[in-house]
C-alpha cells in the first residue's frame, strides 16, 4: 500500500509541473504574428495592446489589463479583427497566470471564433491559443481535450519554417502521457523536445524537459538516474533560474527519498520544497500533503496534524476534492497511531465521502457557456441565410404553379380525386394493420419494461446492502489492521499483516466499484455523460485498455429511467468489449444534436465477420436489441475481421415528448 501511495503521489508531481508550465509557456507564448496594414484607428489601437504587453512582461498585472480592456472594447466597436483576437488573448495570458482557469479559457475560445482560418498571418497565433487551452485542460485533468488542442498546435508549428516553440508543445504532451500513465511515449516527446531545445538554445525549455524527464524515471522505478536528472537541474538553475522550478526539484526529490524509505531525508527535501512554494493552493497543497506523509513516518505526530490541518484548511477554501481526500485519509492513519480510533474512524468515513464526491465532480459549465456564445454569434447569419432560402423556394413554386394551373387544371383536379379517393382507402387499412401490430408490439414492451424494471431494483436493493454493510465493516476491520501494524515489531509478522493489508484494501476498492456499478449515484445526480465518462476511466483503471470518451453538443436531461436504461446499455458494450473483443483501445461517443441523441461504442479488436455476428446475437445482442426496443430507439453493427467493432445507438425524443 505504501508503494502504491508513494506512486501516487509521483504522478501527482506533474499538476505542479502543469502548472508552472501553464504559467510560463502563457508569458513566454504570447507573441504578436504580423501586424496588417493599420488605419488611423487601428493604428491606435495596436499601440494600446502595446502599451499593455510591455506592461504585463514588466509585471503590472492590473494596467496590462485595463490597457487590454480598452483594445478590446474600441477593437469590437470598430470590428477590428486582429485587434478582437490579440487582446482576447492578453486578458486570456493574465487570467490564466492568476491561476484563473475558466476565465483564461473562455478569453482563448472567444479569440479562436475571430481567428481567420484561411489566412496564414494567423498561423502562430492560432498555434498559442491551441497550445493555452490544451493546457488548461491538461491542468483539469481533461486529458483527451487537452490531447485534442495540443496536436492541433503541434500540426500548425510543424507545417513553419520556424521550429521555435515545437518544444514547448512537446514537453506539454509529455506531461499529458505522464499523467495517463505512459511513461515510455512520453520519453519519446521529451527526446524531441530536447533536441529543438538544444538545437535553439533555449535553457528554461531544457530545465522543464529534464524535470518531466526525471519525473518518467522515477515512475519507473529508475530512482538513480531520476535523482541524477533533478541534481543536474539544480545546478544549471543556479546559473540560469528559472521562477518555481527549484521547489519543484525539491519536492521531486523528497518523493523519489520516500519511496526509498529514507523518511528524514524526505522531510529535509520537503520543508525545503515548502519553504520554496509558489502561492498558488495546488502546488503548495501537494507539497503539504508530501510532508505530513514524511512526518507520519518518523513518528512526528504534531507536526504531521498541523501540516494536513493546514492542508485540509486550503483544500476546502479552495474546493480541491482530491486533497480532502488524501488529508482525511491521513489523518485516519495519524489517529490510529495514536490509538484515537475513534477519531480515527470519523476520518476514515470523510476520505470515503469526499472520495465518493470526487468520482461524481464534473464541470461542464464552461463548455455550456461557450457552445451559447458561438450559436448566439451565428444566430443572425444563420436566420438571414434561412429566410433569403425560403423567400427563393417560395418564388420558384408560386411560379411553378402557375404554370401547372394553367395548362393542366382540368386534368390535376380530376387526378386529384382519383388520388384522394385511393389514398383514403389505403390509409384506413394501413390504421387497421397498424392499430394490431402496435398492441401485440405494446404488449412486448410491456414484458420487457417488466423485467428492466425488476432489475433495476434488484440492483438498487443489492448496491445499498454493500454500500451500507459490508463497506462499513471493511472499513472498520482495515483502520483495526493498520493499528496492529504500527505496533507490531516483528518485521516477519509485519510483512505478512502489510500482505494481507494491501488484499483488503484491493477487496474494498472492488466492492466500492461493484456497489458504484449497481447503482450510478452520479447519473441521478449529473446526467448520463457524467455517469458514462465515469464509468469509462474506472473501467480502464485495472485493465489494459484505454478507453477515451468524447462528447458533442450540449448534454440534455432526460428521465431517469431512461437514462438508467441507456447507461446499462453501454456499460454492457464496453463489458462485451472487454470479456470478448481482445481491444487495446476503445471510444465512447455521445453526440447531442437536436433532440436526437447519438451513441457510438468503438473498438480496435479482432472483429467479426457474418457468422460470429449470429453467434454473438445469441450471446448478448438481443437483450441489447430488446432494451432498444423498449426504448424505441435504433441500433447498428458495423464490424470487420481484425479491424474492430463499432455498435451505434440513436435515441429521437422529438417522438417520445410530441407523444407525451
Amino acid at each position: 500500500m505504501l508503494q502504491s501511495k508513494c506512486e501516487a503521489f509521483l504522478m501527482s508531481s506533474t499538476k505542479i509541473h502543469i502548472f508552472l508550465a501553464i504559467c510560463l509557456m502563457l508569458l513566454a507564448g504570447y507573441r504578436t504574428v504580423a501586424q496588417p496594414p493599420a488605419g488611423k484607428d487601428t493604428a491606435r489601437i495596436l499601440h494600446i495592446i502595446t502599451t499593455a504587453q510591455q506592461l504585463l512582461s514588466s509585471g503590472y498585472t492590473d494596467s496590462g489589463r485595463q490597457y487590454f480592456a480598452e483594445a478590446l472594447q474600441d477593437s469590437r466597436h470598430t470590428r477590428y479583427a486582429y485587434g478582437t483576437v490579440m487582446s482576447l488573448t492578453g486578458l486570456g495570458v493574465i487570467s490564466g497566470t492568476e491561476g484563473d482557469y475558466p476565465a483564461a479559457l473562455a478569453y482563448f475560445e472567444e479569440a479562436l471564433l475571430h481567428i481567420d482560418t484561411g489566412s496564414e498571418r494567423y498561423n502562430n497565433q492560432q498555434a498559442i491559443l491551441h497550445s493555452n487551452i490544451g493546457g488548461i485542460y491538461q491542468a483539469w485533468g481533461e486529458y483527451a481535450q487537452s490531447m485534442t488542442h495540443l496536436e492541433k498546435a503541434v500540426r500548425i508549428k510543424e507545417m513553419q519554417e520556424q521550429n521555435k516553440g515545437l518544444e514547448e508543445l512537446y514537453n506539454n504532451i509529455a506531461a499529458v502521457l505522464i499523467e495517463t500513465r505512459q511513461p515510455d511515449k512520453a520519453l519519446y516527446f521529451i527526446e524531441k523536445g530536447f533536441h529543438i531545445a538544444s538545437g535553439n538554445g533555449d535553457t528554461n525549455n531544457l530545465i522543464r524537459l529534464m524535470i518531466n524527464q526525471g519525473i518518467v524515471l522515477s515512475a519507473l522505478n529508475q530512482l538513480h538516474g531520476s535523482d541524477s536528472v533533478f541534481r543536474a537541474v539544480l545546478e544549471i538553475n543556479k546559473h540560469s533560474p528559472v521562477p518555481g522550478m527549484i521547489q519543484l526539484v525539491y519536492r521531486s526529490q523528497g518523493e523519489i527519498a520516500l519511496k526509498k524509505g529514507q523518511y528524514h531525508q524526505a522531510v529535509a527535501y520537503l520543508e525545503k520544497a515548502r519553504d520554496h512554494a509558489l502561492p498558488d493552493p495546488f502546488s503548495l497543497n501537494s507539497t503539504l500533503l508530501m510532508l505530513a506523509r514524511s512526518y507520519l513516518r518518523i513518528g512526528s505526530y504534531d507536526k504531521a496534524e498541523a501540516t494536513l490541518r493546514e492542508a485540509l484548511l486550503k483544500a476546502q477554501d479552495h474546493d480541491i476534492l482530491a486533497d480532502r481526500v488524501q488529508a482525511h485519509g491521513f489523518l485516519a492513519e495519524l489517529y490510529a497511531a495514536r490509538g484515537d480510533y475513534q477519531n480515527a474512524y470519523a476520518a476514515r468515513q470523510e476520505q470515503l465521502y469526499w472520495n465518493d464526491s470526487l468520482g461524481k465532480r464534473a464541470n461542464r459549465q464552461l463548455t455550456n457557456q461557450i457552445e451559447v456564445r458561438y450559436r448566439t454569434a451565428l444566430l443572425g447569419k444563420e436566420l438571414a441565410e434561412q429566410q433569403l432560402t425560403i423567400r427563393t423556394q417560395e418564388n420558384s413554386i408560386y411560379i411553378r404553379n402557375i404554370w401547372i394551373g394553367i395548362t393542366i387544371a382540368g386534368m390535376l383536379l380530376l387526378l386529384l380525386l382519383i388520388i384522394l379517393i385511393t389514398r383514403s382507402n389505403r390509409h384506413k387499412q394501413r390504421l387497421k394493420d397498424e392499430k394490431v401490430t402496435n398492441l401485440i408490439r405494446q404488449q412486448e414492451l410491456s414484458e420487457i419494461k417488466a423485467v428492466m424494471n425488476g432489475e433495476e431494483k434488484e440492483r438498487v436493493r443489492l448496491a445499498r446492502d454493500i454500500h451500507d454493510g459490508i463497506m462499513v465493516q471493511f472499513s472498520s476491520v482495515m483502520m483495526k489492521l493498520n493499528a496492529i501494524l504500527e505496533k507490531t515489531e516483528s518485521p516477519a509478522v509485519k510483512q505478512e499483516l502489510q500482505h494481507l493489508e494491501d488484499h483488503l484494501d484491493k477487496a474494498t476498492n472492488s466492492l466500492r466499484k461493484t456497489a458504484h456499478s449497481l447503482m450510478p449515484d452520479m447519473l441521478l445526480e449529473e446526467g448520463i455523460s457524467e455517469a458514462l465518462y465515469y464509468f469509462c476511466n474506472t473501467l480502464q483503471q485495472d485493465l489494459s485498455l484505454r478507453i477515451l470518451f468524447d462528447q458533442n453538443g450540449i448534454p440534455s436531461r432526460y428521465e431517469v429511467q431512461f437514462e438508467l436504461s441507456v447507461y446499462r446499455i453501454v456499460q454492457e458494450l464496453l463489458q462485451n468489449v472487454v470479456k470478448h473483443a481482445g481491444a487495446t483501445e476503445a471510444i465512447v461517443q455521445v453526440d447531442y444534436r437536436d433532440e436526437v441523441l447519438y451513441i457510438t461504442v468503438e473498438d480496435n479488436g479482432k472483429g467479426m465477420d457474418n457468422s460470429d455476428t449470429e453467434k454473438a446475437e445469441g450471446m448478448g445482442l438481443r437483450s441489447i436489441r430488446a432494451r432498444m426496443l423498449a426504448l424505441g430507439g435504433k441500433m447498428e453493427i458495423e464490424s470487420s475481421k481484425g479491424i474492430g467493432t463499432a455498435v451505434h445507438l440513436e435515441f429521437d425524443r422529438s417522438k417520445k415528448n410530441k407523444e407525451s
